[in-house]
C-alpha cells in the first residue's frame, strides 16, 4: 500500500501549493519552489513510513509545512504556522468525515476497510473533502484578510493549535484500544468540550476582528479622502507654479537681455544664477513611469526646498505602473510627510528615497532614509509611535501606509540608526501580476 500513501502525499502537496498560490505571491523561482515542495513532502513521507506514529506525523507536518510556507511566500512566521495548522485541520477533518463509524464506535482494528476497493474509494473521498475545505478556506481568507501584521495571528494560532490537538485526539483514539469502554465517553466529552471552547473563542475573535477591521477601513477611507484632496490641490498648485514660472522666465530673460545690452555682465550673471538656484528650476526629480508619483515627488521637492531639506531620489527604471493613483498618494505622501516632520528640526536635513526592483522575487523595494535627532518612542508591540501633537491623525496615516502594503502582499520594517541619527523605513511590495 506504500504507493497509495505516496499518491496521497502527492495530492496533499499539490493542494498545499494551490492553497498558498491563491493567497500569496510566491517569492521564489518555480524551480526552487518545486524543489522545496518535493524535499518537504519526501521528508514527511519518510517519517510516515519509518515511524508509523500518528502524533509524530501531525507534529512534523505542522513544523515542516510552516517552514515551507515561510520559504516560498512572504508570509510571516505566525502567519505560516497558522496556514500550516489550517491545512493539517483540513486533512484531519476530511479523515474524520470518512472514519465516523470507527471514531464514534471505537472499532478496534488496524485496517478498518473491508476491501481494497473501499480503501481506494476512501482515499478519493478524503482527498476530495480536503480540497473542498481548503477552497472554502481560501475564499474565506480572501474576504477577511487582516491588515494588522503578523502579530495579529497570535490568538488564532493558539486556538487552532487547541482545535488541532482535540481533533487529532478524537481521530487517534478512534483507532486505539488504550481505553476501556467506560473511559471512552469521558475522554471524548473532554476533547469535544475543548474543541467547542476553542471554536467558540475563534468565532468570537473573528467577530471582534471584523468590527475592528471595519473601523480601521473607515479611518483609512477618511485618511485617503484627505490625501486625495491634498493630491488634487497639489496638481492645481503645480499647474499654477508652471504658469507663473513661464511668465516669470519671459520677464527674467528680458531683464537679462537689457543688462547684457548695457554690458552689465556681472549683474546679468548674478541674476541668471538666482534663477538657476530657485526651487522652481532646480527642483527636478528622477522620472518614473508612474505619473502620479512624478507629480508627488515634484511637489515634495519644492516643499523640502522651502524648508531647507535636501530631498534626493534614486529610482532605477522600476516599473511601478501597477500602483494606482490613490495607493501612490496614500503611501508616498504619508511617508514623505513623516520624513519631513522628523527632518525639519535636525541640523542635517536630509531625506533620501530609493526605489528598486529585487530579483528574483520581482518585489519592489522602497527605502526611505531621513534625518532624525532622537529615536521615536515605541509601543509595547515594538512599533514606533507618532511624535506629532495630533497623534491620532498620524496613526491614521500609518494605517493608510499599512493598508497599501497589505493590498500588495508586502512587508514593512523600520529602525533607527543611533550613530548616523537617521530613521530607516524599508517596504517590500509585490506587483499584482505575480499573484
Amino acid at each position: 500500500m506504500i504507493w497509495l500513501y505516496l499518491i496521497n502525499h502527492i495530492v496533499e502537496a499539490a493542494a498545499l501549493y494551490y492553497y498558498t498560490f491563491c493567497l500569496y505571491p510566491h517569492i521564489r523561482r518555480k524551480r526552487r519552489e518545486f524543489l522545496a515542495l518535493f524535499a518537504s513532502y519526501t521528508v514527511l513521507f519518510s517519517i510516515f513510513i519509518a515511524f508509523e506514529n500518528y502524533s509524530l506525523n501531525i507534529l512534523c507536518n505542522i513544523v515542516i509545512i510552516a517552514f515551507l510556507l515561510k520559504y516560498i511566500t512572504p508570509a510571516g512566521v505566525l502567519d505560516s504556522i497558522k496556514h500550516s495548522l489550517l491545512t493539517i485541520l483540513a486533512v484531519i477533518i476530511s479523515e474524520l468525515f470518512f472514519d465516523i463509524p470507527t471514531v464514534l464506535f471505537h472499532i478496534d482494528t488496524s485496517f478498518p476497510y473491508p476491501s481494497f476497493g473501499i480503501l481506494i474509494l476512501g482515499s478519493i473521498t478524503i482527498r476530495g473533502i480536503q480540497i473542498v475545505i481548503m477552497l472554502l478556506l481560501v475564499r474565506f481568507q480572501r474576504k477577511h484578510s487582516s491588515p494588522d501584521g503578523d502579530y495579529a495571528n497570535i490568538f488564532p494560532v493558539a486556538i487552532l493549535s487547541l482545535c488541532t490537538l482535540s481533533l487529532a485526539g478524537l481521530e487517534n483514539l478512534g483507532f486505539m484500544s488504550a481505553l476501556t469502554a467506560s473511559q471512552i465517553p469521558w475522554v471524548y466529552a473532554i476533547l469535544l468540550s475543548v474543541l467547542f471552547i476553542g471554536l467558540s473563542s475563534l468565532l468570537t475573535y473573528l467577530r471582534y476582528e471584523k468590527e475592528h477591521r471595519d473601523k480601521v477601513q473607515l479611518q483609512s477611507h477618511i485618511q485617503r479622502t484627505a490625501d486625495e484632496k491634498n493630491y488634487n490641490h497639489m496638481i492645481i498648485q503645480l499647474d499654477n507654479d508652471q504658469k507663473i514660472l513661464i511668465h516669470d522666465i519671459r520677464n527674467h530673460l528680458q531683464t537679462i537681455q537689457n543688462l547684457l545690452d548695457k554690458k552689465e555682465y556681472s549683474t546679468a550673471g548674478q541674476h541668471l544664477t538666482e534663477i538657476l538656484d530657485s526651487p522652481a528650476v532646480s527642483g527636478g526629480v528622477s522620472v518614473t513611469n508612474n505619473h502620479s508619483l512624478n507629480l508627488i515627488l515634484a511637489r515634495y521637492k519644492t516643499l523640502c526646498a522651502e524648508q531647507d531639506i535636501q530631498l534626493s531620489t534614486d529610482i532605477k527604471g522600476v516599473d511601478i505602473r501597477f500602483l494606482t493613483s490613490g495607493d501612490v498618494t496614500s503611501l508616498f505622501c504619508n511617508l514623505l510627510d513623516n520624513a519631513m516632520e522628523a527632518s525639519v528640526s535636525c541640523s542635517k536635513k536630509e531625506i533620501h528615497l530609493r526605489i528598486a526592483s529585487r530579483e528574483p522575487s520581482e518585489a519592489i523595494q522602497i527605502i526611505l532614509v531621513n534625518s532624525c535627532e532622537t529615536e521615536p518612542a515605541k509601543s509595547p508591540n515594538g512599533t514606533y509611535l507618532s511624535g506629532k501633537a495630533d497623534a491620532k491623525r498620524h496613526g491614521f496615516g500609518l494605517q493608510s501606509i499599512r493598508r497599501v502594503i497589505e493590498k500588495y502582499h508586502g512587508d514593512f520594517q523600520s529602525y533607527y540608526d543611533e550613530e548616523s541619527r537617521e530613521f530607516h523605513t524599508i517596504i517590500l511590495i509585490y506587483p499584482e501580476v505575480t499573484r
